[in-house]
């Protein structure tokens, strides 16, 4: 996703003020794409054609002849109503406020034409259906390969946080600069030799900077994360704006690391707060919580071991796939994107899905 930061994305965003396209989608216009995608649909048939992201999303929209989904990895028009509320007044503010205005009513242009939406969680769902009112949507939750992230013996550091995330996502870069501008602090007056890892590609100014207070590196895109997960003692995740759920946290708790989360950095896992992950709030709880999970490493092993076998039961992309698989099977026939192309009792071809 893209937000307004730039002398030149903020120049492109003004240009796109008075369109009723949101500046999110209108960015990633591309000439090469859409042509690319029309012709491979005249080459080679399809049984389905899945879309990812709402911002790629009329590429396909108006397909016909093969069933079309669209995968929502986040419900953007709740994404950047969350995002108004931590920006600081000024430019850049105003502008992300606009798509918040545009996106309720492009996701009601764009979904209908659809023949089904993905949400990965019921919140998520709920949210699309409210918005786009007969949606057809099915949650098809994140998952994580259990046998890629799994617990490594013994190799965790003392006093060592983690995070990890990609900062070309907006509230990443916020939950990082509250963490150690507010919260680790706290966590440092009582236990000062803390470090932080803040692990992830293209991390700005703001975040990079961040890397210049004592404890605190700052990696940029690594080959792997498991390292980073495996040393560390707690993996924090004090995001305070966002959608969907978080692929972080689904990582760390396959590796069978303690995760500290606010509310909304868990919202739509089907988690236990106190089981499989300590849930804070405010940069006094979190603090709080971070710190009792270093002082008390059977307490962390405790966790860990709940939080992976949770993991193994519900989000494992094995038990996943399954469920978007028999999505793709028993998805409706003959509705106006005309019918699916599979054997009616047989599996859809891996090949044949976009």
């Amino acid at each position: 996703m893209t937000i307004p930061e730039t002398p030149r994305s903020i120049r492109s965003h003004f240009a796109n003020l008075l369109s009723a396209t949101p500046y999110y989608r209108a960015v990633m216009s591309s000439t090469e794409f859409p042509a690319e995608f029309a012709a491979l649909m005249t080459r080679q048939r399809f049984d389905v054609v899945q879309v990812e992201l709402l911002h790629a999303a009329h590429v396909a929209a108006h397909v016909r002849g093969v069933r079309t989904i669209l995968d929502m990895h986040n419900v953007e028009s709740v994404l950047f109503r969350r995002l108004v509320r931590h920006q600081r007044p000024g430019l850049a503010r105003v502008l992300t406020w606009s798509d918040a205005v545009k996106l309720p009513a492009y996701q009601r242009r764009i979904i209908p034409q659809f023949d089904h939406c993905l949400a990965v969680s019921d919140q998520d769902a709920d949210e699309l259906r409210r918005v786009v009112p007969g949606a057809r949507v099915t949650v098809i939750t994140n998952g994580v390969d259990p046998e890629e992230f799994f617990p490594q013996a013994s190799v965790a550091q003392p006093n060592s946080l983690v995070f990890t995330g990609s900062f070309t996502y907006p509230p990443n870069a916020e939950a990082m600069v509250f963490f150690c501008r507010d919260v680790l602090p706290r966590i440092r007056a009582v236990v000062p030799d803390v470090r932080l890892s803040i692990v992830g590609q293209r991390p700005g100014p703001q975040v990079r900077a961040l890397g210049r207070l004592p404890g605190v590196e700052v990696t940029g895109r690594v080959p792997d994360v498991r390292p980073y997960l495996a040393r560390a003692t707690v993996v924090v995740v004090p995001l305070r704006v966002g959608s969907g759920t978080r692929l972080k946290i689904l990582e760390a708790m396959a590796m069978g690391r303690p995760i500290v989360s606010t509310s909304l950095g868990a919202e739509g896992l089907d988690v236990c707060a106190g089981e499989d992950l300590e849930i804070a709030d405010g940069a006094a709880s979190f603090a709080r919580a971070a710190v009792a999970l270093l002082r008390d490493p059977d307490r962390c092993a405790r966790l860990g071991t709940h939080a992976r076998r949770t993991v193994m039961q519900r989000y494992a992309w094995s038990i996943v796939t399954d469920r978007l698989e028999s999505l793709y099977r028993t998805m409706e026939t003959g509705s106006d994107r005309g019918s699916m192309c599979s054997d009616r009792n047989g599996d859809l071809r891996r090949d044949g899905i976009l």
